[in-house]
């Protein structure tokens, strides 16, 4: 326990580095990749909400 505590106050000072870890393989089943089709969908799904009624701005 005391070498993770050393560990970890020595890279909060800045005394040594911390490593650097990609978690992004951590959480491709949570989230994962559209394909062109379910993009193609999803933005014209959405397409409407980018348009602006002048009228309900006033």
């Amino acid at each position: 326990m005391n070498k993770t505590i050393k560990k970890l106050l020595a890279q909060a000072l800045g005394l040594s580095e911390v490593p650097k870890t990609s978690h992004r393989e951590d959480f491709v089943d949570l989230f994962g990749v559209w394909s062109d089709e379910e993009r193609s969908a999803f933005e014209k799904r959405i397409e409407p909400f980018s348009e602006v009624d002048a009228d309900e701005w006033k």
